[in-house]
Order: structure tokens, then C-alpha cells, then sequence
């Protein structure tokens, strides 16, 4: 709620109005600078990073170990195409964690922010969600074409409840049972995989999805 103001309003920008204005406006204005801040420093360390022939993105409220990834991403690359020609296979992995909690409002904010700019730049191309965040992105994704249907892209033999479906079409499939996850150290049973649309290096999402599945 915006904090109740006393007396006159100074003229802004005056001598007399920064003072007012961080009275009233501090914390505001600390919460934006912050996340702008945060965001700035992810897009140019995203430049200046090595290329991908995978980017894939997870969004969920459980944080994983960074050696957690690694594990997993080293068995995944074994099957990938070295698309961009320089002789080596990686994967890059972006792990955003929802926290709980009001003081991690600013955070939470940066991550959903980190994760819906993927699908305006050429970042990422498969996504891991947990059960709550899936419920959260599905139908706007939907709606947005930001996802590929399960049908296009799926050649692992899978139980159809293992399929989560918006508006009679799946779009994700459940990871309770991959092999790779749980070798790494995982608990993927509310864990769930999308492939991207328009993915520049679509084969590759389409190959790891299906690996992370079996």
C-alpha cells in the first residue's frame, strides 16, 4: 500500500522534493533499481557466455545443487548435435527457484521476469517446471504459442497420465520417472518437461526432452 503523505507536496525535482521523495518513495524505488540491476547483469552475462547447442531453462520452488545440474547435463549431452560447429557438445542451464515467502518478493519477481524473456530471445528451448509453476505457465503459454504440442515432438513410449493436457491437447509430460534426473540426485516426481516452439535448435530439445523422460 502506498504510504499516507502529510503536508504539501513539494514541486519535483526542487530542493525540497528528494528529500519528500525518498521519504515516501525509497523502498520502491530500491525494489525497481534492484531488479533492474539484476536483469541487466543476466542479459550481458548471457552474451558474453559460450555457446549453447542447448539452453534449457527450470522453474520451480525446490533448489537443486548447481552439481546436481552438472551430472544431469553431462549425461544429456552424450546424445545432442554439435550445432554450432566448434567441436563440443553443452548444455546451459538456467535455474531460476521460486522462494517462499514476502521478503523474497524481489527475487521471485527477477526469476519470473529472467524466465518469461527466454521466449523473446533466442535463450531457451526446453523447460523443466514443478506442478505449481506448470499450472501457472501452461494456459498463458498455451495461449502465447510459446509451446510445441506433446504429439509433435514425443517418441518415448509414455502412459497417458504422464501427459498434462490444456484444452484436450498435452503439452507436458511428467519426469516421476527419468532415468537421468534420478541418477543425478533428483526427486522428479512433481517435475514436469515443455519443449519451445520456434527453438533455433529444435532436433536437440527434442532429443533431451525425450532423455529426460525415459
Amino acid at each position: 500500500a502506498m504510504a499516507e503523505v502529510y503536508g504539501e507536496k513539494p514541486k519535483i525535482f526542487t530542493k525540497e522534493w528528494w528529500p519528500y521523495f525518498w521519504l515516501y518513495y525509497k523502498w520502491h524505488t530500491v525494489a525497481i533499481v534492484f531488479v533492474i540491476v539484476l536483469v541487466s547483469t543476466w542479459i550481458t552475462d548471457c552474451v558474453r557466455k559460450e555457446k549453447f547447442d542447448l539452453r534449457m531453462t527450470y522453474l520451480g520452488g525446490t533448489y537443486y545443487d548447481i552439481q546436481m545440474w552438472d551430472k544431469a547435463e553431462k549425461m544429456l549431452e552424450k546424445s545432442i548435435k554439435d550445432t554450432d560447429g566448434n567441436g563440443e557438445k553443452n548444455i546451459g542451464m538456467m535455474d531460476l527457484v521460486i522462494a517462499e515467502g514476502n521478503e523474497y518478493g524481489e527475487q521471485n519477481y527477477a526469476s519470473y521476469l529472467k524466465h518469461d524473456m527466454t521466449f523473446s530471445e533466442d535463450l531457451s528451448y526446453v523447460y523443466i517446471y514443478d506442478s505449481k509453476e506448470l499450472e501457472r505457465v501452461l494456459e498463458e503459454g498455451v495461449l502465447a504459442g510459446c509451446y510445441a504440442k506433446v504429439s509433435d515432438w514425443l517418441n518415448t513410449d509414455v502412459s497417458d497420465d504422464k501427459l498434462i493436457y490444456t484444452d484436450n491437447t498435452a503439452y507436458a509430460v511428467s519426469l516421476r520417472d527419468s532415468k537421468i534426473l534420478k541418477k543425478a540426485g533428483f526427486d522428479c516426481e512433481e517435475l514436469y518437461v515443455l519443449v519451445r516452439t520456434d527453438a533455433p535448435t529444435y532436433e536437440n530439445a527434442v532429443i533431451t526432452a525425450n532423455n529426460l523422460i525415459k
